[in-house]
C-alpha cells in the first residue's frame, strides 16, 4: 500500500499557501490518487502500472503547483494601473503640494518675474519656488518606489515620477504667447497617458 500523503507531500513542498490552505489542497489530492489508483487496480492493471498511471494523471507537478498556487491566492482589490500608476502618481501629486503649500507659508519667498506678454489673467508673473524645486526629485523618487514595488513597468513609473509636474507644465506654456507649445504639450500628455 502506497502512502499518497507523503508523496503528494513530496511533490509538492515548496507549495506558497498557508497551513490551512496546504492541508486542504494535499487531503484533496491524496484523495484523488487513492481514487485513481483503486480504479486502476479494478481495471486489471499491475500495482506498479497503477502507481505509475495515477502519478502521471496528475501531470507536470510544476504546472499543478503553479495552478494551485494563483487558484487559492487571494485577487488584488484594486486594477493593476490603479496600483502601478495612479495611487503613486497621486502620493507624489499630494506630497508636492504639501511641499509647496508648506514652503509658501515658512519658506522664503519666491523669484518671480512679471509677465511681458501673454495671457495675463491666467499666470500675470513666473513664480518660482526655489526650494520647492530640491524637493521635487525626493518625491519623484517615492513615487518610482511605490510604482516599481506594485510592478509598475518603465512607463508606468516614470509617469508616476513626473506626474507633480504636468499641472505646472501646462499653466507654464498657458502662459506663453504661441498657441503651439500648448498645443504639443497637450496632445503628447494625452497620449502618453492613454497608452499606460
Amino acid at each position: 500500500m502506497h502512502d499518497w500523503a507523503q508523496i503528494v507531500r513530496g511533490r509538492l513542498a515548496t507549495l506558497a499557501l498557508d497551513d490551512d490552505n496546504a492541508a486542504q489542497v494535499f487531503d484533496e489530492l491524496t484523495g484523488h490518487l487513492e481514487q485513481d489508483y483503486r480504479s486502476l487496480l479494478s481495471e486489471g492493471c499491475s500495482e506498479e502500472e497503477a502507481v505509475r498511471r495515477a502519478l502521471a494523471g496528475a501531470g507536470d507537478w510544476q504546472v499543478l503547483q503553479r495552478k494551485i498556487e494563483s487558484s487559492r491566492k487571494k485577487e488584488p482589490s484594486m486594477p493593476k494601473r490603479v496600483m502601478q500608476f495612479w495611487i503613486p502618481a497621486f502620493v507624489t501629486l499630494f506630497l508636492s503640494m504639501v511641499c509647496l503649500a508648506l514652503i509658501q507659508i515658512f519658506g522664503p519667498s519666491p523669484w518671480f518675474a512679471p509677465a511681458t506678454h501673454g495671457w495675463r489673467f491666467v499666470a500675470p508673473v513666473v513664480l518660482v519656488y526655489i526650494p520647492w524645486l530640491f524637493t521635487l526629485p525626493f518625491i519623484g523618487a517615492l513615487g518610482a518606489y511605490l510604482s516599481n514595488r506594485a510592478g509598475g513597468r518603465a512607463r508606468a513609473v516614470f509617469s508616476a515620477t513626473i506626474f507633480p509636474i504636468l499641472p505646472y507644465t501646462v499653466f507654464f506654456l498657458l502662459a506663453c504667447q504661441s498657441p503651439w507649445p500648448l498645443t504639443i504639450t497637450l496632445l503628447a500628455t494625452s497620449l502618453f497617458l492613454c497608452f499606460l
